[in-house]
């Protein structure tokens, strides 16, 4: 469609609005009462911003890669205040990859403009979520469904990929019971890295499954709502959580069996661990106690609404909160 927004389509700031910048060129101001038009060349004004919206659709087919097979795959990073050298490792890391994969990253309150000029889809939330990247995350996800991707990845904005990582995950994938159509879900593994990029030698934690280490098929997309709806005091330990409730639906998963996920860590248990001083810049540290107080604190009303959200069933808090903090196979 063509022309000019009319003042009755000006979304109100009431109104949460999501831009979607274009490779510099485009920004489309989505609200809910608007239909977003392409204007093919023309000025169009909406919410008090003038951007070109010319080649819009040009750009969006052109970063929506498809492989050989005519599959197309995304790998959804949220990010906030991320230095640019991290952001442009981790953008480069999935331009990088032997399987054509698109990248759609989701500023959480905080977009970075030079991304707009990226081979990248970029969308902008109006405000901060402070939940570990969920809500963006799960907004990237929902987008990514809605657009009828056939799989979707996960990666931090300070981590990174190894080059062949998509084409692992579709190896593991094909190696299902029946091929890759019959499985819904690949797990992959991670090396950690300092942050000089060399390899910090910590052993991945049995059970767990960091966040950047998921890759979904369609079979089980029907999860990736609960990255959005998990309860903010959940968002520390995020993806235990997400772990936890995929392990309870019954879905195929496979394995990678080499590690294809560059980790930064910052954790500074997992220095010390290792015998290492901890770099100033690994400061995460895990406030066991204030999940606990929060889970304890809940009504049984509000306890069950909470684990509703999260996608797990009813557990007494302190055997839940103990579970997903100190998970095992």
């Amino acid at each position: 469609m063509a022309g000019d927004h009319d003042q009755q389509s000006k979304p109100n700031d009431a109104f949460c609005r999501l831009s979607i910048t274009v490779a510099g060129r485009c920004r489309i101001f989505v609200d809910p009462r608007v239909k977003v038009r392409f204007c093919c060349g023309r000025v169009c004004k909406c919410a008090g911003h003038f951007s070109i919206i010319s080649s819009a659709r040009e750009h969006i087919e052109r970063t929506q890669a498809m492989d050989a097979s005519g599959k197309r795959y995304i790998i959804i990073t949220p990010y906030h205040q991320e230095d640019r050298p991290l952001l442009r490792r981790c953008i480069d890391s999935v331009r990088g990859q032997s399987v054509a994969t698109s990248h759609m990253l989701v500023a959480d309150g905080s977009p970075q403009s030079w991304i707009d000029a990226e081979q990248v889809r970029h969308i902008r939330l109006d405000k901060v979520h402070a939940d570990n990247g969920n809500t963006p995350r799960g907004v990237g996800a929902l987008i990514a469904i809605g657009e009828e991707y056939d799989g979707i990845g996960l990666l931090d904005a300070d981590n990174w990929l190894d080059s062949d990582h998509v084409e692992a995950c579709l190896d593991a994938a094909a190696s299902c019971e029946g091929g890759i159509v019959h499985c819904d879900c690949v797990i992959a593994q991670r090396r950690f890295r300092r942050s000089n990029n060399s390899i910090l030698p910590y052993p991945e934690e049995a059970g767990h499954v960091d966040t950047s280490c998921f890759f979904f098929l369609r079979g089980a997309f029907g999860v990736l709502p609960y990255w959005a709806t998990m309860p903010r005091n959940l968002s520390a330990i995020g993806d235990r959580v997400f772990n936890a409730m995929l392990k309870s639906r019954d879905l195929n998963l496979a394995r990678v069996r080499k590690p294809t996920v560059n980790y930064h860590c910052l954790w500074a248990s997992c220095y010390r661990a290792v015998g290492e001083h901890p770099p100033p810049e690994a400061h995460h540290e895990l406030d066991e106690g204030k999940i606990h107080s929060w889970l304890n604190s809940l009504s049984p009303r509000e306890l069950e609404v909470a684990q509703r959200l999260s996608g797990l069933s009813c557990l007494r808090p302190t055997e839940w909160s103990q579970a997903l903090l100190h998970q095992q196979n």
